[in-house]
């Protein structure tokens, strides 16, 4: 009989084989689904204690994270839907069982830096300390600190990133955005251009260099800045890209004088699809020629007819924001040729847009007349300076009521910020002789709605009979110049005043050398012309140049300073006469100083001549 002899590596490998078996199975006894099951559990059950005791920290952090992240998120897109205080509370409890979570910190910071600064910037801060910080939190903490009026830190933390991202694009844009804001313009024009540079289409800094060409308020940095945007507003509308209205009202605000970009800019106007009806506008008069001759206003004229009559169903605020337009090129009279009262008696919106434009046109007699219509909603009969003008329309009121309640009215008014209701009373307060008061009332309406049609000839008569100084006129007339340089009635007033009150003659020289060379011919620019070279010391100049006296119509006041300009050139008969024209009515205290002043000499040089004697 044979023995079996079976070494201890065989008898090694039985025992691990049948252990295997046990376990894993083998192909001649393979484990059923529950057998593996079972199996699966014991070893996790072996290993669970060994994971747990070295790396459940670890876990419960890491599920901690993962769960701060998540809500970080949400509340992310709760801030962007506008909602930021319910974002930063989510936040909050996420910050107090992850307090060490960047993307927790982040979502605070920027949830909080619109309404809580103070807080935002800690937040941003700490995202620093963690070097955690993104450029864009970066450059939302040096906002922040430009907020808080901390210039130094907002300055170092753009130097650090203009250092570290020289070629971003958008660090660039944030650091000319924060030097506009802190007025240092120059800096902000290098770093647009430099934005410019890497992203020649940024719609941001093009619209920034824009605005600071405009501030310098020069015809060729006008000229530049307008097309800057008529060449953003082209690649908007030819991509079909969204933004293109709001380009357009920022283009329309600027004074375009060339004729070839008003053509360029209502070709880009009229492409666009998606433009507001004002804009729509704007672009019909930018079509035409800035001052139409008499044939020209007429077409005109029609082609807005046209365009009213084909957009008849405007809401209220875009029917408003048509008449602003219509005044600021002096056709309000088109929304009254174009709307009878009865067809707007049984509409309330065309109703108010009627009323809006009786109150442009300073009609208040009819504005009052129509306020009293049967029609007249609610919204009308609780306006008081309504019931100022209705009460004041028979003009039979004592002049001491109407300057009461004109007064109250005018405050209701300027409280509402209804900037045409203070142009109407004005011509109410006009109307009464109640001089003050109107020039107060224009001069409101002049400053607070840059598209309000400006009643200059008005507001200088009130302001003459009314005692004002030129120089208080001169303040009125020239910020509302500078903001609506396209007026050239208003620029050429605006050099008058500056010149009588002798402010500014440098400048003021090459406003005037620019408006001559759009109206060479223009008489009153050579009256300009030549009290500019009076103010200036040339004398003999300025009377050269006035001489012959311009066909024009005369105030009082431009009358003393024809013959002023005329005595110092020696001219004293002339001027003697033209001063005999002269009733002092009507006149600023500087007018009637440069009056008394050249006659009291010339009575003088009389007086002195007259007492010598002559030997024969």
């Amino acid at each position: 009989m044979r023995l079996t002899l079976r070494s201890r590596r065989n008898r090694r490998r039985n025992w691990t084989d049948r252990i295997g078996q046990m376990l894993i199975g083998s192909k001649r006894h393979p484990l059923t689904p529950a057998q593996v099951m079972h199996r699966a559990l014991v070893v996790v059950a072996l290993l669970l204690p060994y994971l747990v005791w070295n790396h459940g920290q670890t876990l419960v952090r890491h599920a901690r994270s993962l769960q701060a992240r998540m809500e970080a998120r949400k509340a992310e897109q709760v801030r962007l839907a506008g909602r930021a205080d319910a974002a930063l509370s989510r936040l909050m409890r996420a910050y107090a069982r992850t307090p060490e979570e960047p993307e927790v910190i982040r979502g605070i910071a920027w949830s909080a830096v619109p309404a809580f600064p103070l807080q935002g910037k800690y937040f941003l801060e700490k995202l620093v300390a963690k070097e955690s910080a993104t450029p864009e939190d970066q450059m939302l903490l040096a906002s922040t600190y430009i907020t808080l009026d901390q210039p130094v830190q907002a300055a170092a933390v753009f130097e650090s990133l203009v250092k570290k991202y020289p070629a971003s694009p958008d660090v660039w844009r944030s650091w000319a955005m924060a030097c506009y804001g802190r007025g240092e313009l120059s800096e902000a024009m290098k770093a647009y251009r430099r934005v410019l540079a890497f992203s020649p289409h940024d719609l941001t800094a093009s619209i920034g260099i824009a605005q600071l060409l405009l501030r310098s308020g020069t015809a060729k940095d006008d000229k530049a800045a307008a097309a800057l945007v008529i060449d953003q507003l082209d690649r908007l509308v030819g991509a079909k890209l969204p933004g293109a209205d709001d380009l357009a009202r920022f283009l329309v605000s600027i004074p375009i004088t060339d004729a070839e970009q008003r053509a360029k800019a209502a070709s880009v106007l009229r492409r666009a699809t998606d433009l507001s009806a004002a804009n729509a506008l704007a672009a019909v008069f930018l079509t035409h020629p800035l001052e139409p001759k008499a044939g020209e206003a007429a077409s005109r004229r029609e082609e807005v007819r046209r365009f009213l009559a084909s957009r008849p169903a405007l809401e209220l605020e875009e029917r408003k924001a048509v008449s602003l337009v219509l005044e600021k090129h002096g056709e309000s009279t088109l929304i009254l040729d174009s709307l009878s009262l009865a067809e707007a008696a049984g509409d309330p919106v065309l109703f108010a847009q009627r009323l809006e434009a009786l109150l442009s046109c300073g009609l208040w007699k009819e504005a009052a007349e129509m306020a009293r219509h049967p029609d007249a909603g609610d919204t009308i009969a609780r306006q008081g300076w309504l019931h100022t003008l209705d009460a004041l329309s028979s003009c039979r009121e004592p002049k001491n009521m109407a300057a009461k309640l004109l007064t109250q009215s005018l405050e209701d008014a300027m409280t509402g910020k209804h900037y045409t209701a203070c142009k109407a009373l004005g011509f109410a307060a006009l109307d009464y002789g109640l001089y003050p008061l109107a020039a107060r009332a224009f001069a409101v309406a002049i400053q607070g709605c840059p598209h309000v049609a400006v009643p200059l000839e008005e507001y200088l008569l009130a302001a003459r009979r009314g005692g004002s100084t030129a120089g208080d006129a001169m303040k009125i007339i020239a910020a509302r110049a500078a903001v609506d340089r396209c007026d050239d009635d208003l620029l050429a007033q605006s050099i008058y005043l500056r010149l009588l009150t002798g402010l500014e003659i440098e400048r003021t020289a090459l406003d005037l050398a620019q408006l001559r060379q759009r109206n060479p011919g223009d008489p009153y620019l050579k009256f300009l012309h030549a009290f500019t070279g009076f103010r200036l010391g040339d004398y003999a100049g300025a009377v050269k140049a006035l001489l012959p006296l311009p066909s024009h119509r005369w105030q009082q006041g431009e009358t003393v300073v024809i013959s002023t300009i005329l005595a110092a050139g020696g001219q004293i008969r002339q001027a003697a006469q033209l001063a005999g024209k002269i009733s002092g009515e009507g006149v600023f205290p500087e007018e009637r100083r440069m009056l008394d002043a050249w006659q009291s000499r010339a009575r003088l040089d009389s007086g002195l001549l007259s007492s010598v004697t002559v030997n024969p």
